[in-house]
């Protein structure tokens, strides 16, 4: 009895440490605090190849323009420590633009996004309220396509983005950021419309590929028990060569803008409520990769699912949700 209630104080303790975060964002985090992504913790195995990559993408961004979006609800306690990530890669461009898409937070997130919008020119910020439309009947998928359209209209209609080469969509929630030298590997080569990132979350005390809800084909990562213990994301290793997939995000994608200026984000393919990025390449025919060396490191989503509701319920949120 006295080795369980030992058990049970320290489960206890634990808890009470990991508290919203996962337990790796507990333990590391200098993983997550920085505007700089911690590239040295992520060595590719060939390092002066990759680095041959990063210097010749960096070069090729110079020459580049890109436009940055992204959807945000509720992510105060996420959004400064993103805003600077943002601006940190919009410099490695010739120019850049962002575009934000916003509603129905209930935190201060309209604030933060209208005070960076005020000091930044080049930011634009569409807020809307989906209360009391027919929107709020649609499918979670539904509604994201709804809101990704948004930007990729505002994009297509407004003269101020024509002459832009490049869109990068980035989850505005990513706690450890993404990697710019991951980025810039991917402008290293030229053939290709879109490129999914390798999205690596630390979860259940496992390296996950945390976005396997936009992937496919999922067979390029291997099943079985062994990587349902250790987790799939330590298949991909930086450095690898780009992986053909049909669909794939990562929670930061790039896009060659003239490729999907045409088309529109949908949360029904063929029938069936599917993640939104996948319509976008639904007939295949975009030449769509997976950059195993543009690295996105999740940490804690969706912190809504910590909004206050009972003792209980916050209890078993923490216990259950993320590790």
């Amino acid at each position: 009895m006295t080795i369980l209630l030992i058990i049970i104080l320290l489960f206890a303790c634990l808890l009470l440490f990991k508290g919203r975060a996962t337990l790796h964002e507990r333990l590391f985090p200098q993983l997550y605090e920085s505007v700089e992504f911690p590239e040295d913790h992520f060595p590719a195995a060939d390092q002066n190849d990759f680095q041959k990559k990063v210097a010749a993408g960096y070069e090729n961004m110079k020459n580049a323009s890109v436009i940055i979006c992204g959807l945000t609800k509720d992510d105060a306690s996420s959004l400064p420590l993103t805003i600077l990530r943002i601006e940190s890669t919009g410099r490695c461009f010739s120019d850049y633009r962002v575009i934000v898409y916003e509603n129905d937070s209930h935190d201060n997130t309209l604030d933060i996004l209208k005070n960076w919008e005020a000091v930044n020119p080049k930011v634009k910020i569409i807020a809307e309220s989906i209360q009391g439309t027919e929107v709020m009947q649609w499918s979670r998928t539904e509604k994201l396509a709804h809101f990704r359209n948004r930007y990729l209209r505002l994009i297509r209609e407004s003269s101020q983005y024509s002459g832009f080469d490049f869109v990068i969509v980035a989850d505005m929630d990513l706690k450890g950021g993404w990697s710019n030298d991951g980025i810039a590997t991917s402008f290293a080569r030229s053939d290709w419309d879109i490129v999914a990132a390798n999205s690596i979350g630390y979860h259940y005390l496992r390296k996950t590929y945390y976005d396997t809800f936009a992937l496919l084909p999922k067979t390029i990562l291997k099943t079985g028990v062994f990587y349902k213990i250790i987790g799939e994301g330590w298949q991909l290793h930086r450095g690898d060569p780009f992986i053909r997939i049909s669909s794939g995000f990562g929670g930061l994608a790039l896009y060659r803008k003239e490729a999907i200026l045409s088309r529109e984000y949908c949360g029904i393919v063929n029938g069936e409520k599917k993640c939104e990025h996948i319509s976008l390449n639904a007939d295949n025919s975009l030449r769509c990769f997976l950059n195993p060396g543009q690295i996105t490191v999740t940490g804690t989503q969706e912190e809504k699912k910590y909004m206050p509701e009972s003792p209980l319920t916050n209890a078993l949120h923490k216990l259950l949700l993320n590790w």
